[in-house]
């Protein structure tokens, strides 16, 4: 108690009701701390399937996907039955023959809850399964380990994951002869309707160098089994992310903007630019669109359900504004596409000139530079150019692009709330 009191003065929290909604806060993040996982772009992110829900990557890996799920015999709690324990005896009795034999017994509302059980953690790893691959955008790594080969030098069974898509993608009929003691990498590709996969298996001992260069020899290339085109862009896309700066964004304290009913517009214009990076819009698919909001408001302190619907529904009108637009649509079938394009030029003074642009689309022979702003412009209100820098801002991106592709973009400066309507203003340079 001496501690909280401590903290709630020092964070100036002085009054009791406040006071109150604080710990009441603090109680809330503790419960759901552990789902709201914060996304750094262009690093690697290590998370339970539940934690990425909503998410989306480049690449996804589910490791350990062989893992065996073994339902324990403990007490269980059936709708229909109750707790039930697992029960079970053993009795000698006489036989027809005047011998003894040992009987076994279980009991029988045990054996169908259990089985109730089964099918529902069957169902609930099903459902996971369905979640972790959905979240890859190009590219899913499948990684499991096997047991011994059979005695024929053919693939054994796979269990978990693994085991339940060998049937669908052909796994198990494929003919391969692996060796108990071998040292070689297997390479299959499978061809189905609508889908390619590369099903690659390593033999015990196959050695992997790490941390030095590869020496040629059984040197393993990605390329070799994937589609040398994909994975090109794989790479071009992994390294488009990399020198994004500020890649830690601060996560705001619950009692600083967690507290009220409504999320500040600050937070819902940051989750609407990421939304706009990551080209994600209700449209492609709700339920997932509103599990990634719920992780991004979460992610910046805001923990009342009130204020993630209010923010949500803020957020969508928004999208679903500028969805509607014919800026959308020349985006969306853009030959090229770009979001957060960083930039790091020397200035003429010998400084360093630096940025991030919102968008950057090639339409023919054209490039269009897009910046878009969240800000909330009345009906009825002008813009006083004088008072904010929006000019002078996409002003120094145009020079610094066209310093780069050695031609200067079409600008446009999206305003998404100017008077409940969308505006573009594209004549001030």
């Amino acid at each position: 108690l001496r501690k909280l009191v401590a903290d709630a003065q020092a964070s100036g929290i002085v009054n009791l009701t406040d006071f109150l909604n604080a710990i009441q806060e603090i109680r809330s993040v503790g419960i759901r701390e552990g789902e709201a996982q914060f996304v750094s772009e262009g690093s690697v992110q290590i998370m339970t399937v539940h934690q990425a829900k909503g998410l989306e990557f480049p690449i996804v890996i589910l490791g350990d996907a062989t893992k065996r799920e073994r339902l324990s015999r403990d007490i269980l709690i059936d709708e229909n039955f109750g707790i039930i324990l697992p029960f079970s005896m053993q009795r000698v009795e006489k036989d027809t023959t005047g011998g003894h034999s040992v009987i076994f017994g279980k009991s029988l509302a045990y054996e169908i809850a259990l089985d109730r059980e089964r099918l529902k953690e069957e169902a609930e790893t099903d459902r996971l399964l369905y979640v972790a691959a959905t979240r890859a955008q190009d590219l899913l790594i499948i990684s499991g380990v096997t047991g011994n080969p059979t005695r024929d030098n053919r693939l054994p069974g796979l269990a978990g994951w693994m085991g339940k898509l060998a049937g669908p993608l052909g796994i198990e009929d494929c003919q391969l002869e692996i060796l108990r003691d071998g040292n070689d990498v297997h390479r299959i590709q499978i061809e189905k309707t609508n889908l390619r996969a590369d099903l690659v298996v390593y033999e015990s001992s196959v050695e992997f160098e790490f941390g030095s260069e590869p020496s040629g020899k059984g040197q393993v290339e990605m390329e070799d089994f994937t589609d040398s085109a994909l994975w090109k862009k794989l790479e071009k896309k992994v390294r488009q992310v990399e020198p994004v700066p500020n890649l830690i964004q601060p996560i705001y304290p619950a009692s600083k903007v967690g507290s009220t009913s409504r999320a500040p517009a600050r937070i819902v214009g940051e989750i609407v630019h990421r939304a706009l990076k990551r080209w994600k819009f209700p449209a492609g698919g709700e339920a997932d669109f509103i599990d990634w909001a719920e992780v991004e408001f979460r992610t910046k302190g805001i923990y009342e359900p009130k204020a993630i619907k209010s923010g949500y529904r803020r957020m969508r009108q928004l999208l679903d504004r500028f969805t509607a637009t014919d800026l959308y649509q020349q985006m969306d079938r853009a030959e090229i596409l770009l979001h957060e394009v960083f930039f790091s030029l020397p200035g003429e003074t010998g400084s360093v000139e630096t940025g991030s642009i919102d968008a950057l689309f090639k339409e023919g022979s054209q490039w269009v530079l897009v910046e878009f702003k969240t800000d909330e412009i009345r009906s009825g209100t002008e813009i006083d150019w004088n008072s904010v820098d929006y000019i002078q801002q996409v002003g120094r991106y145009l020079d610094a692009v066209e310093r780069i592709l050695k031609q200067r973009p079409t600008p446009i400066l999206c305003f998404l709330d100017y008077g409940g309507r969308v505006k573009l203003v594209i004549d001030r340079w």
